[in-house]
């Protein structure tokens, strides 16, 4: 659990727009409280490319069970919503 509140959103920001930031802190504040922190493996791992200051994708890396790891490309921003 988080220890402090996050930060006010500006004034400049769009109404429309704060209401949904805050809808989304929301959100993410309780899943993450539903997440264990430890004792539990993850079954990917995301990296970013490592050349990119920016980067477009990410990389999720996984093994199966018996030990052959793979990659697979995830772009980010996607299309449509």
């Amino acid at each position: 659990m988080p220890t402090s509140p996050p930060p006010d959103i500006p004034h400049t920001v769009d109404p429309k727009n704060a209401e949904y930031l805050r809808r989304l802190i929301l959100w993410m504040r309780t899943e993450l409280e539903k997440r264990p922190l430890t004792g539990e493996a993850a079954t990917a791992l995301l990296l970013t490319p490592s050349d990119q200051k920016k980067p477009s994708t990410v990389w999720s890396l996984t093994v199966n069970s018996t030990g052959v790891v793979s990659t697979t490309q995830v772009p980010l921003g996607g299309g449509k919503p």
